[in-house]
């Protein structure tokens, strides 16, 4: 939950509740606000192996992600451009992900960036970065955890990951130090055909499919607007006005 510091007079009315029994994970209660998200995690979490079943952290092969989101999360094979002159990346910001076999980096990588992963984040996370328990206890169907699983979603990351190259910019600090700007905001239409691809292993209705491709959609359109404009807006948190829901 975001909110501008001017509507503090009107946030608390606002809140809505669920009963969350039985969906905590350990060192997490959800934040669930409505019955439709409530079905929608139940329905993730009914499946038993998480994404740790594809960890190995002394592993050679690994996956990039971004550890600090507004509304993309984003997650990729390779490094950015990072010019410095103490480091060649961003240490504080991008994170490994160590797989059990680099066959599975298009599924985790396409999970971590699809819109279901982001809205576990949004309710078991703490809502600013990700860490990697958030990544580590999402839950997955085994058909995603076999070898050579889903072809689908190995073609749709690599056409993603070259629409985030395409779409990327060079930016420099005042520092001098260079580094390479990604607006996934961009790449939303091929994360939609992720997220459909995900919904056929975890088995959404339509309705599901459609909550997800559309969730948050009025404050992550104001990123998809600006991101068109090669700029973010000049804040990018949640605002609701009073009067309006959660």
């Amino acid at each position: 939950m975001r909110w501008y510091t001017e509507k503090r007079s009107c946030l608390f009315p606002l809140i809505n509740f669920e009963n969350v029994s039985g969906l905590q994970i350990l060192g997490s209660i959800p934040k669930i606000n409505d019955r439709e998200l409530k079905s929608l995690i139940e329905k993730v979490k009914a499946f038993q192996t998480t994404l740790d079943a594809l960890y190995s952290p002394k592993s050679e092969h690994i996956i990039f992600y971004y550890r600090s989101p507004l509304y993309w999360i984003r997650s990729m094979d390779f490094l950015p451009n990072f010019n410095s002159a103490s480091a060649n990346r961003s240490v504080h910001h991008f994170k490994d992900f160590h797989i059990t076999n680099q066959s599975f980096s298009s599924v985790i990588g396409s999970i971590i960036n699809s819109t279901i992963f982001y809205i576990w984040f949004i309710v078991y996370g703490n809502g600013r970065n990700v860490a990697l328990r958030d990544i580590l206890t999402f839950p997955v169907p085994e058909t995603l955890t076999q070898e050579s699983s889903s072809p689908e979603l190995k073609e749709l990351f690599s056409s993603l990951m070259a629409d985030f190259e395409k779409n990327s910019m060079m930016k420099a600090r005042r520092d001098g130090v260079e580094y390479q700007e990604f607006y996934p905001a961009k790449s939303k239409p091929i994360i939609d055909q992720i997220d459909r691809v995900l919904a056929h292993h975890y088995g959404f209705t339509d309705e599901e499919l459609d909550f997800i491709i559309n969730y948050d959609i009025k404050y992550r359109a104001l990123i998809i607007v600006s991101a068109t404009q090669a700029e973010w807006p000049a804040s990018s948190v949640r605002c609701h006005p009073c009067g309006t829901g959660l």
